[in-house]
């Protein structure tokens, strides 16, 4: 499956095998263009089977418009299998519109799977602060924060996360305070989460824009009901990506 920097698993936690794929008549599908993926994501379902290996789908519509498709154009599918995450590219063998619109796909001997708990990361735009620790020499002596600046968290997964902040951190800062507002099964509930600077990078949107910061982090083991509630709310954005 391509990577796509904020929304692909990371390539070393995947798992590549070649088996028929196993998905049942009914089930939704997550698919969108391998060569302009900018066109969105699009949910279908899958409504036939032919040898465990091709698939029959609902055509792809957006905003009530079916999607034009032609002969031969591939598709990245994913598939969300239990705590694993299954994909794979396939190509378009033939578009139909009678007695409705489906289209019949040709799927990959390969498929890869993706552990949800350690690797699959989903795209969201969060609304946090953070605050920067100041780390002593002498281990003894805590750690010391510093004031919290306001940041969006761009991706999230159980292990950690893509920040967005419009003010560079400190070269100096490893490790920082999160705080972040999430909503679980229709409850409102605040986060604090200690995290570990991993990768730190600049980015302009346009040559002459104001630059911000992106920094990849991983979070610090914390309490039982902290990471509950962390895992329950990765895993609904994860089944609201895919099958909403």
């Amino acid at each position: 499956m391509p990577a796509n920097n904020s929304q692909s698993p990371n390539p070393v936690a995947a798992t590549h095998y070649e088996q028929p794929l196993k998905v049942k008549i009914g089930d939704m599908l997550q698919v969108h263009f391998l060569d302009n993926p900018e066109r969105g994501r699009f949910h279908v379902r899958v409504i036939g089977l032919q040898g465990g290996r091709n698939l029959i789908i609902s055509a792809p519509a957006h905003d009530g418009n079916l999607v034009l498709l032609r002969e031969g154009q591939q598709f990245v599918v994913r598939s969300l299998a239990g705590k694993q995450v299954l994909g794979f590219i396939s190509e378009v063998v033939k578009c139909y519109m009678n007695p409705y619109p489906y289209v019949h796909l040709r799927t990959p001997g390969e498929i890869e799977q993706y552990d949800v708990r350690n690797a699959y990361r989903v795209d969201i735009e969060l609304i946090a602060s953070v605050s920067p620790l100041f780390c002593s020499d002498d281990e003894s002596t805590p750690a010391t924060t510093a004031r919290s600046l306001p940041a969006v968290v761009l991706n999230i997964s159980t292990t950690g996360c893509l920040l967005k902040t419009m003010q560079a951190l400190d070269e100096s800062v490893e490790k920082l305070n999160l705080s972040l507002r999430v909503n679980v099964a229709e409850h409102s509930r605040t986060m604090q989460i200690g995290a570990r600077i991993c990768t730190r990078r600049e980015q302009s949107e346009q040559e002459n824009s104001e630059p911000h910061y992106l920094y990849g982090l991983e979070f610090e083991p914390m309490e039982d009901d902290r990471r509950l509630m962390l895992y329950c709310f990765v895993y609904e954005q994860i089944a609201r990506e895919i099958y909403s």
